[in-house]
């Protein structure tokens, strides 16, 4: 145990003094270094604490303003929607009424057609 604390005193004394050969300022120069580096550091988060507080306000009010449109939309939708569904379907009914003479002379078309292919083919053959 003696040999260990010997090595710990040897190394920590040997450490030091080459702590102080090698050290590239004084100790007040580091200090007076670290202090205006921590200085710069607290100005630098609070300059980022202002900055954020900004965006979540503004987040804030941009949302907000979402909100009132959105309520507004919702409000105009619920009135217009059943006239435009009612609208739908009078067009729908007013199409199939106007379409149906139209199909019935379609199909009746068709129908002659194909029976006059079957007996253009009938008399072919």
């Amino acid at each position: 145990m003696a040999k260990f604390s010997k090595g710990v005193l040897f190394g920590s004394l040997l450490g030091g003094v080459l702590g102080l050969l090698y050290a590239p300022k004084s100790g007040k120069d580091l200090r007076q270094q670290f202090s205006s580096d921590m200085n710069q550091s607290k100005e630098n988060m609070v300059n980022a604490l202002d900055t954020s507080a900004q965006n979540v306000d503004e987040m804030q009010r941009s949302l907000t303003d979402l909100n009132e449109s959105l309520s507004k939309f919702n409000e105009v939708a619920r009135d217009l929607l059943p006239d435009i569904a009612t609208e739908a379907k009078e067009t729908i009914e007013t199409f199939k009424f106007q379409s149906s003479p139209r199909i019935k002379e379609i199909k009746k078309t068709t129908e002659q057609l194909t029976q006059h292919l079957n007996e253009f083919k009938q008399n072919k053959s």
